[in-house]
């Protein structure tokens, strides 16, 4: 399930904990059974200040967890390596319009002192489109390839749609999303009998047309009895709707592949 972690200025109790945001999440050992490597999470700051008085209570980004060691300098607690980290181009205040809270359990009293929280996939999907459609902005030159903003509001959508489709295709085996920089696959299912890696590419096209990068047509080929992508394509990430294909093995000579840029070097024996 989908997490909220919990970094404030300050707290109530004054006990203090040494995050490093979007790098590194410091957390007590009661929280070690539901922080897991892979998960999606969205960051949340409470009301108190760091010079007292109180502020609004926001998110402010969203990643995935990553490898969770122990804290040789606190005995009593973990520390979590943070992926593919994004920090919301605006604040996004913890109510809806209408009042109501976006985390459906914070209508019990004493839900948000805990600083680590399970939230439903729905629950998560609902605060990142909504902090996505506080600021949008256009520009001409960047529509054949993707705002970069709205690239990453797809990817994420895409990644933890496909993690979900995998849960139930492959019950009871581990699926980890990978680190945003993994060479040639963005998550490990640990099936049987070898471990699958899988490929997930968004689009708000209308056609099943993405991407690739010669890294990841590589090792498609060299994994190809392992290696599964997924394509989501038509996403509407507001009304939660997309259309999916997907292919086993080999991309190349599978897909047609067009090459539209290309990597340009002046010669070393060229003065400039």
């Amino acid at each position: 399930m989908p997490l909220v972690l919990t970094e404030n200025d300050a707290t109530e109790s004054g006990i203090s904990y040494s995050d490093l945001t979007g790098s590194i999440y410091q957390f007590p050992k009661m929280y070690r059974r539901i922080v897991r490597p892979g998960l999606p999470f969205v960051y949340y700051k409470g009301r108190k200040a760091k010079a007292g008085g109180r502020v609004p209570q926001i998110y402010f980004g969203s990643g995935v967890t990553g490898e969770i060691t122990e804290d040789v300098s606190a005995p009593d607690r973990l520390l979590c390596k943070i992926e593919h980290f994004k920090p919301f181009r605006k604040p996004l205040f913890f109510k809806r319009p209408d009042g109501s809270y976006f985390e459906t359990g914070a209508v019990r009293r004493g839900y948000f002192q805990r600083g680590v929280r399970q939230i439903s996939q729905d629950e998560f999907d609902s605060i990142l489109s909504s902090a996505t459609a506080l600021d949008f902005y256009t520009d001409s030159s960047a529509i054949r390839y993707g705002l970069p903003d709205q690239n990453f509001e797809v990817e994420q959508f895409a990644v933890c749609h496909a993690v979900k489709l995998l849960q139930l295709n492959y019950p009871g085996t581990e699926v980890l999303v990978q680190a945003r920089n993994n060479p040639g696959y963005d998550i490990l299912v640990h099936s049987s009998p070898g471990p699958l890696y899988v490929e997930v590419k968004g689009t708000r096209s209308l056609t099943p047309q993405f991407f690739a990068t010669n890294n990841e047509v590589n090792f498609s080929s060299s994994f190809a009895s392992q290696y599964l992508l997924m394509v989501f394509y038509a996403v509407d990430t507001a009304n939660d709707k997309f259309q999916l294909v997907q292919h086993r093995g080999a991309i190349r000579p599978a897909l047609e592949l067009e090459p539209i840029q290309f990597l340009c070097r002046f010669p070393k024996n060229v003065a400039l």
